[in-house]
């Protein structure tokens, strides 16, 4: 028994240190962001009011995922993602929505 709860705690422990994007990682994938945000269709505002919710790389297809969530004030806002893949930094997919306007007075 005490076997089998030391097993869990190391998985737990090892999916909620794995579950961490780095700072470095959120960085390039902003820097990504920033570089195509034409492309992307997203305002500078736009990209200052995003966090990165996940970032990674697809393993044996040089993909890399982004999750680029809306926020307001670094408060996340609800459902608005945009999932982006890149390949060799170029945009191969680009699904998600944003609320227009959000940052704007009422």
């Amino acid at each position: 028994m005490k076997k089998l709860m030391t097993f869990f705690l190391m998985l737990a422990c090892f999916f909620s240190a794995n579950a961490q994007v780095s700072d470095i990682e959120k960085n390039m994938a902003l820097e990504l962001a920033k570089k195509s945000s034409a492309v992307i269709g997203l305002s500078q505002s736009d990209i200052d009011n995003s966090i990165v919710a996940n970032t990674y790389i697809i393993p044996a297809t040089n993909i890399r995922m982004l999750y680029l969530q809306q926020s307001y004030k670094e408060i996340p806002v609800y459902n608005h993602l945009n999932v982006l893949a890149f390949k060799n930094e170029q945009l191969v997919s680009n699904t998600g929505s944003r609320i227009a306007g959000f940052e704007q007075p009422g």
